[in-house]
Formats: C-alpha cells, structure tokens, sequence
C-alpha cells in the first residue's frame, strides 16, 4: 500500500467468532473504544480513534486469536475503503490471503482489489458475507460515528508525553548519547500506552465495547 493511503478516518475488523467471545478478548487486552456488530453469524468490529495502519495491529492480533482469521479494513477522509491487514493466514500475496480468510477462490477476490468503498462492499458480497458488506456501507456513510464511545480521559498520560519531552531536552543539555535518550523515549511511551489500555480495562465492557444489533443499522436481514 502506498504512503499517500497509510492514514484513514474509521477502520473494520471481520472476526467469523461470536461478539460475546470478540469483545471479552478486546476488553481482556484493553482495547477500546469500539463499536460491535454481529453479522453473518461473526462480528464486525467498528475501530474508534484509529487513523493510520499500525495503530490497526494490536486489533488484528488480539481478534485473529479469537477466531484464527481477522480481516481489517480501512475507510479513508474520501470514502475509499481497502483491506490492510488479514491476519492469522500465511498466503504471500493480498488476494491470496482473503481468498483463504473467506475460503473462496483467488479469483473471487481479485476483481475488488481496487481502493473504492464500493469494490470493498461488492468483495464481501462476493464471498458470501452480506450483512457485513453493509455494515461496511453504513460505516463508510457515518452511520456509526454517533455510536462510538469516548476512550477514558487523558489523565496522566498527558504526563507521559511531558516525561518523554523532558527526556529528551535533559539528554540533549548532557550530551546523553542518542541510543540511551530514544530508550528512555520509548519506555515513556510503552508506559503511556500501558497506562490508557490499563484504564480501558477497568471500565465496564458495555462502555467501551458496545454491542449494536445489525437490525439497528438501518437495513434488514434477507429472507431465506
């Protein structure tokens, strides 16, 4: 994927694993805030907060252990929509990977690979997951935006950013070498994030980890 696509405004993740077992993962590692949406007897995980590829690794990791596949998705600030990551699936190339996640022919996949929000949605319809291709619609529309929870406050955290600044103004006036004053940058920021995931932890599921019926979404399941 190239640099001008790495950021984005709203990302998905596609777990085939009940929403019950996605979020008691998700709330055990301390990620949040998310919104869930169960869908073609899986889940739809809805990111908050979430605006470049990296930030989609923890999710992908925590989900994939859940149901040995997860597939990630991205929306971008112009409504383009891709996947970035499939996780749990050892295939070299992009088609390759979802073809296996979806278990469907290589060929199925390949004609929506292209960066547009409606190729991603014509790709899950392909493979057979239709409610989650509009649940990828709605959140390309907005739809959810309203439903996603506040992450828990600063708080300190904002003191870990400080620490590091410090950090490194102190390493540069004692000509402190680079390797030891990027050490101390990095522990400050392991701390910060430990710290934000500690607190998610401790709220209560239903407040960082919503649950939202499909039939909420403003569309109907299929007959049949």
């Amino acid at each position: 994927m190239s640099r001008g696509l790495a950021r984005f405004r709203r990302a998905m993740v596609w777990v085939p694993a009940p929403a019950g077992n996605v979020r008691q993962a998700l709330h055990a590692a301390g990620l949040g805030a998310a919104v869930l949406v169960p869908a073609d007897a899986g889940t739809v995980v809805v990111l908050g907060h979430v605006t470049e590829i990296r930030d989609t690794h923890r999710w992908a990791q925590v989900t994939q252990k859940v149901a040995d596949v997860a597939v990630v998705f991205a929306f971008g600030y112009r409504g383009n929509s891709y996947p970035i990551r499939v996780a749990g699936v050892l295939a070299t190339s992009l088609s390759a990977r979802l073809a296996e996640a979806f278990g469907v022919s290589e060929d199925t996949v390949v004609p929506y690979l292209r960066t547009d929000a409606d190729n991603a949605v014509r790709l899950l319809e392909a493979v057979g997951k239709p409610e989650t291709a509009q649940v990828a619609r709605r959140i390309g529309e907005g739809a959810l935006d309203e439903r996603m929870p506040e992450l828990p406050g600063a708080g300190p955290v904002v003191l870990y950013f400080i620490a590091a600044i410090v950090w490194m103004a102190l390493a540069v006036a004692l000509n402190i070498s680079m390797i030891i004053m990027g050490l101390g940058v990095l522990a400050a920021f392991g701390a910060m994030v430990w710290h934000r995931r500690r607190v998610t932890r401790s709220r209560p599921v239903d407040e960082v980890l919503p649950v939202v019926p499909f039939g909420q979404l403003g569309v109907h399941r299929k007959a049949g």
